[in-house]
């Protein structure tokens, strides 16, 4: 049974009185909305690991992967059996899916190409090389990494190749109504079990690809948070770290391996199954809560443009998903709700923090790094200031834009 604010939030939004006393006629209605969303959305196709959708692009790979290939694993004969598709999502990535021919075992099957756009693409490649595969070892179900260049001038930035996990994203799967009744608990396990690894051999694996203490830490959240909150123009902000500061939660025992960016976009499932999680960018080292509260903040703030007609429904079935997904989640792993309302707080102050430097710096005139950031639209900034008002009584004023 649906617990009663989401329920009075989905049959205003609705309006189908009847579909209230069953949650599984409800979830058919529900899906309709999501799936008219979606459609209207102003985004490219969900990314698939397998079923791949072809974009344009000025920088294609092929030639000069097929080049690098040949010379790296000494096999002049190598060949495209299947030559690189763009695959849609990437935010700060270009990603392509192939085939080769001639090739040992390891490079046999559908790979993946993620190149990264940024400079220090390298340091993250080599990262998330080795971190894919120390979870792989650890059983975690993560595509496995088999090459990784830190040489940028081969395809205009470093890039790693792993395998291709069968599936789509738990994001397009949720167009069918089963799906979207079972999406919160498939992400609540996946969530779980990410979190019960132990994360010393990873660590141990991570430090031997040459990059010691690359993943960074919740703890030190607030120290770095600290230090960009002294510019100049960002007084209004400082009442908000001033709570975060005087507010942090006690030490917690064991730090686990933390995602960072974990929604439906970003885990794949194929007959009704996980098949792995992708996009470790983000990964970090801390307490399970902070994680938890990322993905809430990402599933109900999250940028999903959506027609106005679904809108509302949009958000109703936004905080039902968190809902169910918190559950889930509480059963597999007990979490304390007050730690994680603090980490939502901290990752909407976070977010605002950027938005604020991004504004000034646009206003000195200066090149952005990115020229987009997913929590700069006046919604998403709504939203987090106002939660971060909700949970903390404090209110973030930004520059104006």
């Amino acid at each position: 049974m649906i617990v009663s604010a989401p329920v009075a939030a989905l049959a205003y939004a609705l309006r189908e009185s009847d579909v209230l006393h069953e949650p599984r006629q409800l979830v058919v209605v529900l899906s309709g909305a999501f799936w008219q969303a979606m459609r209207g959305a102003d985004q490219t196709e969900p990314r698939s690991h397998v079923d791949v959708h072809a974009c344009g692009s000025t920088e294609h790979p092929a030639e000069r992967l097929l080049t690098y290939l040949r010379e790296r694993l000494q096999r002049p004969a190598v060949a495209y059996l299947q030559p690189p598709v763009r695959i849609a999502g990437g935010f700060d990535t270009r990603i392509y899916a192939f085939q080769l021919a001639h090739v040992p075992p390891d490079f046999s099957g559908r790979l993946i190409v993620r190149i990264f756009r940024e400079t220090d693409g390298g340091q993250r490649a080599t990262v998330e090389g080795a971190l894919q595969n120390a979870l792989a070892d650890a059983g975690y179900l993560v595509p496995r990494v088999v090459d990784v260049c830190t040489d940028a001038t081969v395809l205009g930035g470093a890039f790693i190749l792993m395998h291709c996990v069968e599936g789509h994203t738990l994001l397009a799967a949720m167009m069918r109504p089963s799906m979207l009744w079972r999406a919160p608990r498939l992400l609540a396990s996946a969530h779980a079990r990410l979190h019960a690894l132990d994360p010393l051999p990873i660590l141990r694996a991570v430090e031997r690809a040459g990059v010691p203490s690359a993943l960074a830490s919740t703890d030190g959240m607030l120290v770095r948070l600290q230090a960009r909150t002294q510019g100049r123009g960002l007084e209004e902000l400082l009442p908000g770290f001033v709570w975060l500061e005087a507010h942090r939660p006690p030490a917690f025992g064991r730090a686990s391996i933390l995602h960072g960016d974990f929604h439906p976009g970003n885990v794949l499932v194929a007959n009704g199954s996980v098949t792995g999680v992708i996009d470790w960018s983000n990964a970090r080292l801390g307490e399970p809560a902070a994680d938890v509260a990322t993905a809430r903040v990402l599933l109900t703030m999250g940028p999903l443009p959506a027609p106005a007609l679904v809108r509302r429904p949009m958000e109703a079935i936004r905080r039902w998903l968190v809902w169910r997904y918190s559950r889930a989640y509480r059963r597999l792993h007990p979490l304390s709700e007050a730690r994680i309302r603090y980490y939502e707080a901290l990752r909407c102050y976070a977010a605002m923090l950027h938005v604020a430097q991004r504004r000034l710096a646009v206003r000195a005139g200066t090149t952005l790094a990115r020229e987009t950031y997913a929590w700069s639209a006046p919604a998403q900034v709504a939203k987090m200031t106002r939660h971060f008002e909700h949970v903390t009584g404090v209110t973030l004023f930004l520059p104006a834009p």
